[in-house]
């Protein structure tokens, strides 16, 4: 690395709150992420910020990396999460959580613009 460019590595560790895609109920999991920024006075960089250099003003005395670190983990994070592999999520009549009540609701009747469709899966 030349002067005045600074590399910041390290690990990023959290836990996310978020919710299951299937039944809505709050899941907290565990996130790491392994990470490294190069950082280059902007006037020994003659491009923008590329994702793997970034660059800053040549005058400051501090460095901020909550940006890159931000943007690192919502790329990384996992969009949607289940609570369990067998979640059974929820009920599209009434709205209950399968996983913990049981309704009574007959299944919904088929879309009749999809049996064209349906007829030529069946030969």
């Amino acid at each position: 690395m030349a002067a005045g460019q600074v590399m910041v590595q390290g690990r990023m560790s959290t836990t996310l709150a978020q919710v299951c895609r299937r039944c809505l109920e709050p899941v907290a999991q565990s996130f790491a992420l392994p990470i490294r920024f190069v950082f280059v006075p902007d006037d020994e960089w003659d491009c923008r910020d590329d994702g793997e250099v970034h660059t800053f003003p040549a005058h400051l005395a501090e460095l901020d990396i909550a940006g890159p670190l931000r943007e690192e983990f919502a790329l990384a994070a996992p969009m949607y999460v289940e609570c369990r592999p067998d979640c059974r999520g929820l009920c599209p009549a009434c709205g209950s959580n399968r996983n913990t009540a049981r309704c009574d609701c007959s299944p919904p009747d088929a879309d009749a613009r999809w049996e064209k469709l349906r007829a030529l899966a069946n030969h």
